[in-house]
C-alpha cells in the first residue's frame, strides 16, 4: 500500500507540474490570429478572368466574356476590401478600374480609356491606383486618386508606376523610367538607379521617415537579375543568384520581402525575406513564385503561384485555389494578398 501510494503522489505531482508549465507555456504563446484570407489575381477558362478568393472560395470580379482581365493587388480600409483590375480586348488597349462592395469604377489616362492599374491603397477612403496611361500616345506612369488621374512621369519614352503608399498626407510611387528604378512623392521623382544596369521595382512600403522600394537589378547582354531592395536609397542584395524580388511588408519593426529565389539546380522558388534572411517555401521540385505578402500577428501570408495553379502559404504550409493541372502554362495565378482578422 506505501509504495501503491508513493506512485500516486509522484503522479500527482507530475499532472500538477505539467499543468504549471503549459499554463506557463501559453501565457507566453501568441494566440492563434483568426481572419479572413482575401488573395486576388485570375483563373484561365477561355481567358484570364479577374478573381478573388475569401477563404478560399472562388469569385470572378470581372466576368466579361470579350476581354482578359487581372485582379493585380488588393487593399483593405475599414474592414472593406479594394480590387485593382486591369483588362484588355485587344493587345494594345487596356482598360483598368477598382473593384468594391460588388461594383467596378473605372479609370482612364485620356479621353480614349486607357489604363493599366497595377497597385492600390486606401487612405480615409480616398483610393489611389498606381499603373500605366498614355501621353502623347507613349505609356508612362500615372497614378490616380479615385479616379483623377496625375501623370508623373515627365519626359520619356516608356515608364510605369508599379506601387503605391500613403503616409499622411504624402502619397509615394515606385516603378520605372525606362529601367531606372524611380520613387515618386506627390509626384516629385527620386532615381535609385541610373543607367549603368538594368533595373526595375515592383514594391512600396514607408515606415516613418524611410522609404523601402523592393525590385530587382540585372546587367545587360541578359545578366541573372538579382532580388534587391532599397532603404531610403541605398541598396541591399537579397541574393546572389538569379532572383526577383516582388512586394514588400513591414510589421512591428520587421521588413518582410516576397519573391523567388533559384534552388542549386536552378529551379525558381517562391520565398520571402524577413530582415533579409530567406525563408524558401518549396525544394523546386515544384516550380513556385511568390508576389504578395501579409502579416497577421505571428502569421506570415505568402501569395503566388505554385506549379500551374494560384496559391498562398500560411506560415510555410501550401494552400492551392484553384486545381486544375491541364495546358501548359498557368491556369490560374494569385497576384495579392490582404487579411482582415476578425
Amino acid at each position: 500500500m506505501k509504495l501503491l501510494k508513493s506512485k500516486n503522489i509522484v503522479y500527482v505531482f507530475l499532472l500538477i507540474l505539467c499543468s504549471i508549465t503549459a499554463c506557463k507555456k501559453n501565457a507566453n504563446e501568441a494566440p492563434e490570429a483568426k481572419a479572413d484570407v482575401y488573395v486576388v489575381g485570375y483563373t484561365f477558362k477561355n481567358h484570364e478572368y479577374a478573381t478573388c478568393w475569401k477563404n478560399g472560395t472562388e469569385i470572378i470580379l470581372d466576368s466579361a466574356d470579350n476581354i482578359y482581365s487581372n485582379a493585380n493587388a488588393i487593399a483593405v480600409n475599414n474592414n472593406e476590401v479594394y480590387i485593382a483590375i486591369s483588362g484588355s480586348s485587344t493587345s494594345n488597349y487596356y482598360t483598368a478600374g477598382y473593384w468594391h462592395n460588388g461594383s467596378i469604377t473605372r479609370i482612364s489616362s485620356d479621353p480614349s480609356g486607357f489604363a493599366i492599374a497595377n497597385a492600390i491603397a486606401v487612405d480615409n477612403n480616398d483610393v489611389y491606383i498606381a499603373g500605366i496611361g498614355l501621353d502623347g500616345g507613349w505609356r508612362a506612369a500615372y497614378y490616380w486618386k479615385n479616379t483623377t488621374p496625375f501623370l508623373i512621369s515627365g519626359v520619356i519614352d516608356y515608364s510605369a508606376g508599379s506601387a503605391v503608399a500613403v503616409s499622411g498626407n504624402d502619397v509615394y510611387i515606385a516603378g520605372s523610367n525606362a529601367s531606372i528604378v524611380t520613387c515618386w512623392k506627390n509626384g516629385v521623382p527620386t532615381k535609385i538607379t541610373d543607367l549603368s544596369m538594368v533595373a526595375y521595382a515592383n514594391g512600396i512600403a514607408v515606415n516613418g521617415n524611410d522609404v523601402y522600394v523592393v525590385g530587382y537589378v540585372s546587367g545587360y547582354n541578359g545578366a541573372p537579375s538579382k532580388a534587391t531592395y532599397w532603404k531610403n536609397g541605398i541598396a541591399t542584395k537579397l541574393a546572389d543568384a538569379s532572383s526577383v524580388a516582388s512586394a514588400i511588408v513591414i510589421s512591428g519593426g520587421d521588413v518582410y520581402i516576397a519573391g523567388s529565389s533559384t534552388t542549386n539546380n536552378g529551379e525558381f522558388v517562391a520565398t520571402y525575406w524577413k530582415n533579409g534572411v530567406p525563408v524558401k517555401l518549396g525544394d523546386g521540385n515544384i516550380p513556385s513564385n511568390a508576389t504578395s505578402i501579409a502579416v497577421n500577428g505571428s502569421n506570415v501570408y505568402v501569395a503566388g503561384l505554385l506549379g500551374k495553379n494560384a496559391a498562398y502559404w500560411k506560415n510555410g504550409v501550401p494552400v492551392i485555389l484553384h486545381n486544375d493541372q491541364s495546358g501548359l502554362g498557368a491556369n490560374s495565378y494569385a497576384l495579392g494578398i490582404a487579411v482582415i482578422p476578425h
